[in-house]
């Protein structure tokens, strides 16, 4: 997880995207979030989930102040979620999902708490501080993922239906030996025919999507850990270093280190735009 922000919106914000995911929580009932020319009304409590790279805009007056709070998360967090569903929304760019939870004012009442239990452990860091943290973003992205049309397991197709079970299993751990011959016996396939589904469900071949899967989990270790990079990248499941480094560079443009770099900055510079006053209307 990149940051937690709390802001009151009070302007019409320009249009903007960037790369980390982005799950905001409606702080109050003033407020809309503009996406893909559709307007979603703000209830305290409701949260929208935007894709990386999705342009949208918060729109507020000084009447009717948008209060919001916004999570940022990369990959390699929704990853280590080993939810199928939520990365393959995540990938697919919102285009068959809605990004905004339905109304269910338990649910908003819940994600309430949550949200203000986020922004105390990441402004008042204690003990296991940041595991706390992720835990209770992984409740809030459960619970959009319960109120929003995110499709769960396609049990109708019982091929797609094993092969989203092999990706929960890679998610859940990719640093475990992951082979075609594996992979096929466990969803009952020939290689051929598991090859074939696996591409056409997940749009990448076994070994791409786990080499995918895995590089977003040393992202996760890199940003969070003070673990060497070669040790991060045994344990994320790299046996040659050499394919670990290029993999990376080709994949994120940067070295792992120069990636760990680039994540420190990023959190350091959250942390400082906090000392100021909560508003986004300067």
């Amino acid at each position: 997880m990149h940051c937690s922000i709390t802001a009151d919106i009070e302007e019409r914000l320009p249009f903007h995207e960037h790369p980390p995911h982005e799950l905001i929580v409606c702080g109050s009932d003033a407020g809309q979030l503009e996406i893909n020319g559709k307007l979603s009304d703000y209830r305290v409590g409701r949260t929208f989930l935007i894709p990386s790279g999705v342009s949208h805009r918060i729109i507020g007056s000084p009447k009717d102040i948008a209060r919001t709070q916004f999570i940022c998360f990369d990959d390699g967090f929704a990853s280590s979620l080993g939810i199928f569903s939520l990365k393959n929304y995540l990938d697919d760019k919102y285009l068959n999902h809605s990004v905004s939870s339905r109304f269910n004012q338990q649910r908003f009442r819940e994600n309430a708490t949550f949200a203000r239990r986020l922004q105390n452990e990441i402004d008042s860091p204690s003990l296991f501080g940041d595991v706390m943290a992720r835990s209770i973003l992984a409740q809030l992205l459960i619970n959009h993922c319960r109120q929003a049309t995110i499709p769960t397991l396609v049990k109708t197709n019982n091929k797609a239906f094993e092969i989203e079970r092999c990706c929960e299993a890679i998610l859940q751990d990719p640093s475990q030996p992951i082979t075609l011959e594996s992979m096929a016996k466990k969803a009952g396939m020939s290689r051929s025919s598991f090859a074939l589904q696996f591409k056409t469900v997940t749009g990448k071949s076994l070994i791409e999507y786990t080499n995918l899967i895995r590089l977003q989990q040393a992202c996760q270790q890199l940003t969070n850990t003070n673990d060497s990079a070669t040790n991060i990248a045994y344990d994320c499941g790299f046996g040659n270093l050499g394919h670990f480094y290029n993999s990376f560079k080709k994949q994120y443009d940067m070295t792992p280190v120069d990636y760990r770099r680039w994540a420190l900055e990023q959190q350091v510079g959250k942390k400082t735009d906090r000392e100021e006053p909560l508003s986004l209307n300067s």
